[in-house]
């Protein structure tokens, strides 16, 4: 169990026990000129059809091809996967690896796929009902199950560009999905600090922080029967979110059908609350997944959807450091959001 003492507040560094790395705290710096502003406000779309969007319904001939539809009572799509026009990785038979002088070089391997959430141009998560979230939710799982089957498939990311500061590239509201035929380092640190926690402690990393974070409330922002939603002790930027299961489930692919309207329930109400506190601010989210786990020991991992709004603008020393500076203190950033 986690002391409650250990919740602190102020200025400093905290350690990202996930990550290994120190984060610092900066709240001043948000009173310099350029950081006046909390969000950028997007433009909307103009109407729900687009006549050169290949994702509205009706240009189904600007698609190379359809690899999964959800259809609604009235037989019309509610959400399609396509592939990416521009694909970042491609499929491939071998994977040859090559030694070139010091160098090392893989033959691109993997999928690149796009989720089309809704057939209107103008339809975005934060406007959606319940149950058209939930069939978002749904074709998430289905894809990224389906990916996970193919065992050249390493690793599966799911992520959601929102705005340009994001990087999304077509208004159109949508996710994306890339699979590897390698694990990232950034995930396998995560994963070996989570369990080197669990060697240490003899528990989930992320179980413990669930249960601090619902203990104290301080961060907490949203919680429902199955899902809790907090600002971590430890974020890299201003008012991050994550959404994690409270029942421990090793990756997404794990997520029962019980848990899915839950799951949509949060991601409605936090995406609402940015709208609302933050005046819709560009965002990545990402499901922080363990595609690859075998064995005793990484049954102890857990799966979590991080939203990182785009605040700010990573300068000099972030590059020179691979720090995060964050300029505004958790509980400040919780405050503000449960208001």
């Amino acid at each position: 169990m986690i002391s409650q003492k250990q919740d602190a507040s102020g200025n400093g560094m905290r350690l990202n026990p996930f990550t290994g790395e120190w984060i610092i705290y900066a709240p001043g710096r948000s009173n310099r000129p350029d950081e006046k502003n909390n969000g950028s406000k997007l433009t909307r779309p103009a109407s729900t059809y687009e006549t050169t969007c290949p994702f509205c319904s009706g240009n189904e001939h600007m698609l190379s091809a359809i690899l999964m539809e959800i259809k609604g009572k009235d037989g019309k799509w509610q959400i399609r996967v396509v592939p990416n026009r521009y694909p970042a990785v491609m499929p491939s038979e071998t994977g040859t690896r090559k030694i070139i002088a010091l160098f090392r070089q893989l033959e691109s391997s993997g999928n690149h796929e796009v989720i089309s959430e809704s057939p209107l141009h103008d339809r975005t998560i934060e406007m959606m009902s319940l149950k058209e979230a939930g069939l978002l939710i749904e074709a998430y799982h289905r894809r990224y199950r389906d990916l996970t089957k193919d065992r050249r498939n390493k690793t599966v990311i799911l992520f959601r560009n929102h705005g340009k500061a994001a990087g999304r590239s077509l208004s159109h509201p949508h996710s994306q999905i890339i699979t590897l035929g390698i694990i990232p380092k950034a995930i396998r640190m995560r994963q070996i600090n989570s369990l080197s926690y669990r060697r240490k402690n003899g528990r989930c990393l992320l179980c413990d922080i669930i249960e601090f974070e619902l203990r104290c409330k301080i961060r907490l922002i949203y919680e429902n029967k199955r899902f809790v939603c907090f600002v971590p002790f430890t974020t890299e930027v201003s008012f991050e979110v994550w959404i994690v299961p409270k029942i421990h489930r090793v990756d997404y692919r794990d997520i029962s059908d019980e848990e899915k309207p839950d799951f949509a329930d949060s991601i409605l109400k936090v995406l609402s609350i940015f709208k609302i506190k933050l005046n819709e601010p560009d965002y990545n989210y990402v499901i922080q997944g363990n595609t690859s786990y075998s064995g005793k020991e990484m049954q102890t991992l857990h799966w979590y959807l991080q939203i990182k709004p785009r605040m700010a603008i990573p300068a000099g020393f972030e590059m020179g450091s691979g720090m995060h500076i964050n300029q505004s203190l958790p509980e400040s950033d919780a405050a503000l959001l449960k208001s």
